[in-house]
């Protein structure tokens, strides 16, 4: 057999790696399009308003909304008694963006403690790139006749 031939042999069996390559990479693209898209529409938990992550959740949400005095009702009255000052709707950056997620969640008879993780993105107009900041935040609740306050910590956390 000629060198030629053994060359144009070799060749095909390349090109079928090649083919291999090329074909795994495009499955591997389709399928990150695939999740990215399923994880899009993911819907985020309600939880009721009667248990202490339900009350954190929607004092959270009133919080981010603006809605200060709707948020202020999630307080127990011992912090409302002892806050001066409390943020104001005009005083929340409208360029951020959160993302909350639940840790964890304890119930000790009349006292509660949730763990949070709020992400913040701040966008900044001014050139390109963000501005991230994650913190974990510990909430107390005690249950005010019958429904769950929150005690600490005593300002917005953001």
């Amino acid at each position: 057999m000629s060198s030629l031939a053994r060359i144009s042999k070799g060749g095909h069996v390349r090109d079928r790696w090649l083919l291999a390559i090329i074909f795994g990479a495009i499955i591997l693209i389709l399928a990150s399009v695939l999740t990215v898209y399923a994880t899009q529409d993911r819907k985020p938990i309600q939880y009721s308003t009667d248990t202490p992550v339900g009350v954190v959740q929607a004092y959270i949400v009133d919080l981010d909304a603006g809605r200060i005095s709707r948020a202020r009702e999630y307080l127990s009255t011992s912090i409302l008694n002892q806050t001066e000052e409390f943020p104001t709707s005009s005083q929340l950056d409208p360029t951020a963006s959160r993302r909350i997620v639940l840790i964890s969640q304890e119930i000790d008879q009349d006292l509660a403690y949730v763990v949070i993780e709020i992400t913040t993105v701040y966008r900044d107009d001014s050139g390109p790139g963000s501005l991230t900041n994650t913190q974990v935040i510990r909430f107390e609740l005690k249950s005010e006749r019958a429904t769950w306050k929150i005690i600490s910590p005593k300002y917005p956390p953001f």
